[in-house]
């Protein structure tokens, strides 16, 4: 009876742990998962980034054109675009640069996740809340966009 439980503790001590094989392999899935993973977080966040670079400038363009059709202090209101700074400026006056900056409202995005491509400065004149027609347009680091354009009366699409 001895002999037979000898043999049974030498056949459990030989499939105690992993083989070499074993664990090659699962070190050689375990980047590529990761891999898989990164890049797929990645672009979640650029997506989510261009979400919410949309989301703003279309309500920095919205307050702009309202400000201006219930002709807040009598003036145009317009925004003005930093692209490299990240951030869409809701300004009262005839130009950016003679504004009254004690009015400006700033909303921002990560350009390291967003471009602009657009006009830097779009203008609504005050009671009509007309504009140039214009094109914004968005692309995140995948290389996916999206577009605001604005007509004429001042509409965004």
């Amino acid at each position: 009876m001895n002999l037979h439980r000898r043999s049974a503790d030498k056949k459990n001590d030989h499939q105690n742990g992993f083989s070499l094989i074993e664990l090659v392999i699962v070190l050689s899935i375990t980047p590529l998962l990761l891999l898989i993973t990164l890049n797929l977080f990645n672009d979640y966040q650029a997506n989510s980034q261009l979400n919410i670079a949309h989301q703003e400038m279309r309500q920095a363009l919205t307050d702009a054109r309202m400000k201006a059709v219930t002709g807040i202090n009598g003036s145009r209101h317009g925004v003005y675009t930093d692209a490299v700074a990240g951030t869409f400026t809701v300004f009262e006056g005839t130009t950016y640069a003679s504004r009254n900056q004690m009015n400006d409202i700033v909303y921002t995005w990560n350009p390291g996740f967003v471009t602009y491509a657009g006009l830097a400065e779009i203008h609504f004149s005050k009671l009509r809340g007309t504009t140039s027609p214009a094109t914004i347009t968005l692309t995140n680091t995948a290389n996916n966009q999206q577009t605001i354009q604005i007509n004429e009366a001042g509409s965004l699409q």
